[in-house]
């Protein structure tokens, strides 16, 4: 079996959300594995929201290429009118990086994490319903332009601030949601200028996609 879903419910928080995730995962699933290699993942969903995207009620990330983690805010206010296709944005998004994390690797520079994170969000609107995700847009234009500039002297250095960059920890600096901008307008782009898709590229070197930034 390609991917195993595991859903933690020992506190009985999910026990109304049971069936629904069992039934959106099966459906996300078939569109991922139709379009990319998924391989063999456990997908564990859990509810805590502490790890959630505050404006979306779910969050992902994933730890290895075969394993992957998908919190949700059972107590979130409009993630029961939207919990299928934000389920399936976000199981996609982390089963790309999976995909891509057995050939490409993952985040060990910052020029890998941004191609990374933008191809996940590139992934996520070639699926049926699927967008942009709302966290790949917040920073445009000008602003956008600027954290470019400031991101280029570290391109090739290792990695060691994540949360600086993706999750706003050097606000104003670097804005909340930045990296995540930047990957995304980059590889966007990249996409468009070459007619590839994320799918496809999903193993595609990092070097390649800023080669022609």
């Amino acid at each position: 079996m390609p991917c195993a879903l595991h859903i933690l419910n020992a506190d009985g928080a999910l026990n109304t959300w049971t069936d629904r995730i069992q039934q959106a995962f099966d459906q996300s699933l078939l569109l991922v594995s139709n379009r990319i290699p998924v391989g063999n993942v456990d997908v564990v969903v859990y509810n805590d929201a502490e790890y959630v995207v505050p404006d979306l009620g779910l969050g992902g990330f994933c730890t290895s290429p075969r394993r992957l983690y998908l919190p949700l805010d059972v107590n979130h206010i409009d993630l029961p009118a939207h919990f299928e296709i934000r389920f399936q944005n976000f199981l996609a998004h982390e089963l790309h990086h999976c995909a891509r994390r057995r050939i490409a690797g993952y985040a060990d520079t910052l020029a890998q994490a941004l191609v990374t994170e933008g191809l996940a969000c590139c992934f996520e609107e070639e699926l049926p319903g699927g967008s942009t995700p709302m966290y790949a847009t917040r920073v445009t234009g000008t602003e956008l332009a600027r954290v470019h500039q400031l991101a280029l002297p570290a391109l090739r250095e290792p990695l060691a601030g994540w949360a600086e960059w993706f999750f706003g920890e050097r606000e104003p600096d670097i804005p909340m949601h930045a990296g995540y901008c930047l990957g995304y307008s980059l590889v966007s782009g990249w996409l468009q200028r070459t007619g590839a898709t994320a799918s496809a590229a999903y193993a595609v070197s990092a070097a390649d996609v800023w080669a022609e930034a």
